[in-house]
C-alpha cells in the first residue's frame, strides 16, 4: 500500500468528513476574534449600540441543537449526507472553526481537509 499524498485527499471523502466533524465538535478557539460594529444595530431583538465589542461564540453555532442533528455525537457521516455542502470557508455560519472574512485564521489553508494531509499520512501504512 502506498502513502497518501496531498493530491489524493479529494478522493478520500470519509477522511475529509472526519476532519470536519473533529473541527466542529472540538474547535481550537470557541470564541472568534472580537469585532466592533460601526453603527447602532438590532440583532435578535436586542439593540446593539455603535462601537460595541462583539464576540461570536463559534462553538455554540457548531453545537446548537436547533441547527444540527445530535450535535453532541461524533457523526462524520453528517458531512457526507445532510450537511455535505458545509465547508470551513464560511459558506454556512453554523460551521466556522477558523472564523470568516478578513479576520479568519490564516491557517485554514494548512488545517482544512483539502489543504492538509498530515492526518492521512499518520493513518496510512507502508
Amino acid at each position: 500500500m502506498s502513502a497518501v499524498c496531498e493530491p489524493d485527499i479529494h478522493r478520500l471523502p470519509n477522511l475529509q468528513a472526519v476532519v470536519k466533524e473533529t473541527l466542529r465538535l472540538r474547535m481550537a478557539i470557541p470564541l472568534l476574534v472580537p469585532h466592533m460594529n460601526l453603527h447602532d444595530a438590532k440583532l435578535g431583538g436586542y439593540d446593539i449600540p455603535a462601537e460595541s465589542k462583539i464576540l461570536v461564540n463559534a462553538w455554540w453555532l457548531a453545537n446548537n441543537p436547533a441547527h444540527w442533528k445530535n450535535p453532541e455525537d461524533f457523526r462524520p457521516e453528517r458531512f457526507l449526507e445532510e450537511d455535505a455542502k458545509v465547508e470551513a470557508s464560511g459558506n454556512d455560519f453554523r460551521y466556522i472553526p477558523f472564523g470568516v472574512g478578513r479576520r479568519s485564521c490564516p491557517d485554514i489553508i494548512l488545517a482544512s481537509p483539502k489543504g492538509s494531509n498530515a492526518f492521512s499520512i499518520s493513518m496510512s501504512t507502508r
